[in-house]
């Protein structure tokens, strides 16, 4: 287990699992995906803020 966890080469199996992870718990967790969405959109909104100085120079 621990060679899955660390191994470089098993990245996307890792993305992918914790991709179906991800679904299934904003599923059970409706109400807790609300209550965190403030805290996404603000990353979403410092990520972009980040992107347009990176690209121009």
């Amino acid at each position: 287990m621990s060679t899955f966890l660390l191994n470089k080469k098993y990245l996307p199996h890792r993305v992918g699992v914790c991709f179906i992870i991800g679904i299934i718990a904003g599923l059970f967790f409706h109400d807790f995906s609300i209550w965190v969405k403030p805290a996404g959109d603000l990353f979403m909104n410092m990520i972009k803020m980040l992107i347009v100085p990176v690209i121009f120079f």
